[in-house]
């Protein structure tokens, strides 16, 4: 008799996520719970995953729309009661161990630039000496060693002004009459790109960094243990979005993208790069596969000739207007519009009224997720982007921008208002003459870069 032990094969059983309209569901449900404690966020997500029949709900899942710990979801789910892990209550710290502490800290920014939080500061404490200190270790710190150590508060960024020419605003309006005036508004496109990363809190934040450092400009911490992803988002005067062109240094796996609704090729298009940003070769691709493509659909829609002249508006970055890209531009009867430099803050309507939008649409989707997955992340833009991207939105924005859709018979044409810049000319005007003409480091040359129609 031969043993047949051994000899079946054991087989990996695939983990199943829970599906992206629960997550939203139960995302829905805590946020209604806006001043609530961690019990009352788990009851409740665990007695709306019951009476909606929820599938593959993990703990873990949970846990994070709930922003509780996994083990609590677990013992809520079973009935037992959870009993909160006892530490050491010790808060002080001898001096040789504060020592340490400091140099820890100053080792950090001196070497790395990495800031410091309070946090981080409790949580070296613990994992060295498994000692607890309060949360305000850090100013007792601070005050105990204050001519090493000095606390900075980061804020959110606050928009600069750059030195732009009244004359470049006033070229720019010309070319708007030249070059949009009269044009179909479904035709009339503006694109720019954004790069996605979910900052980890946007409230003013704490940082402990060397004294000597004081002078030294912080910033807001991102969320780096996410895949980073830019997109490069357009939009026509008539209020229609062009599908997303997302780039990521990861390579996106169809059936991932699949199962969060993203389809290549129809509501997106992912790409892989090697920095997650724009380049020569992508800009390409986006004209051809997205830009192009959308632009022939409109002339067939509204029956326009095929040699009739669209536009498409973008800033000074190189990858935005190289060679390739004006040429295969005009061979498809497509104006190249470029704006002044350093004005896209004020002249470009993705900077005006879209991409801030767009940020808080994402960020308010990722409350209560730990972290997402390049295939979350896809879906989630597409999702925020079609929010950011409204009607009235869109032509508020073009109408900011001197870009105003005027009805003409039964379709809608373009019109330029050449006074909707006059209250920033005024400003600019202002502001150069109380600022001295060298605003960039001594040695260092100006780049003059050309705007306007470049492929004409």
């Amino acid at each position: 008799m031969v043993s047949s032990l051994g000899s079946s094969k054991s087989t990996k059983v695939k983990k199943k996520n829970l599906a992206l309209c629960d997550r939203f569901l139960l995302i829905e449900e805590i946020a209604k719970l806006r001043k609530s404690t961690k019990t009352q966020r788990a009851e409740r997500i665990l007695f709306v995953v019951k009476q909606k029949k929820i599938k593959n709900a993990s703990s873990l899942e949970l846990s994070q729309i709930a922003k509780c710990s996994k083990q609590f979801i677990g013992k809520k789910r079973t009935g037992q009661k959870y009993v909160k892990k006892q530490v050491k209550q010790n808060r002080k710290l001898l001096i040789e161990q504060e020592n340490k502490i400091v140099e820890w800290i100053r080792n950090r920014y001196s070497q790395k630039k990495i800031q410091t939080t309070p946090k981080q500061i409790r949580e070296e404490i613990f994992r060295r000496w498994k000692i607890t200190v309060s949360g305000n270790f850090h100013k007792y710190l601070v005050r105990r060693h204050i001519d090493k150590l000095v606390i900075k508060i980061a804020t959110a960024r606050q928009v600069q002004r750059m030195l732009v020419r009244a004359e470049d605003i006033q070229k720019h309006l010309t070319n708007l009459k030249i070059s949009v005036k009269g044009k179909r508004a479904c035709v009339v496109i503006n694109g720019d790109e954004i790069g996605i990363q979910a900052y980890c809190d946007t409230r003013d934040q704490c940082f402990i960094i060397p004294a000597e450092y004081k002078d030294d400009e912080i910033h807001i911490a991102v969320d780096r243990s996410e895949p980073r992803v830019s997109a490069m988002i357009a939009v026509t005067l008539d209020s229609q979005l062009l599908p997303p062109f997302l780039i990521s240094k990861e390579s996106a796996i169809q059936q991932q993208l699949l199962q969060n609704n993203v389809i290549q090729n129809e509501n997106a298009i992912v790409v892989n790069s090697t920095s997650s940003m724009m380049n020569i070769d992508l800009m390409l691709q986006w004209v051809r596969d997205v830009f192009i493509k959308f632009v022939k659909l409109q002339r067939q829609k509204y029956r326009l000739q095929n040699r009739y002249e669209a536009v498409l508006i973008v800033d000074n970055m190189t990858a935005h207007c190289n060679k390739d890209v004006k040429d295969l531009l005009k061979a498809n009867s497509i104006i190249l519009l470029t704006l002044p430099p350093h004005s896209t803050h004020f002249t470009q309507l993705s900077d005006v009224g879209i991409f801030g939008a767009l940020k808080l649409y994402y960020q308010q989707n990722k409350e209560g997720i730990a972290q997402f997955t390049l295939a979350q992340i896809a879906a989630h833009i597409i999702d925020a982007s079609q929010k950011a991207a409204s009607l009235m939105t869109i032509k508020n924005s073009f109408a900011t921008c001197a870009v105003l859709s005027v009805v003409k018979g039964e379709h809608l044409e373009t019109d330029v208002n050449m006074h909707a810049f006059d209250e920033d000319i005024q400003q600019l005007q202002a502001d150069n003459t109380s600022t001295a003409i060298t605003l960039t480091p001594t040695g260092r040359k100006r780049k003059t870069a050309k705007f306007g129609i470049l492929n004409s």
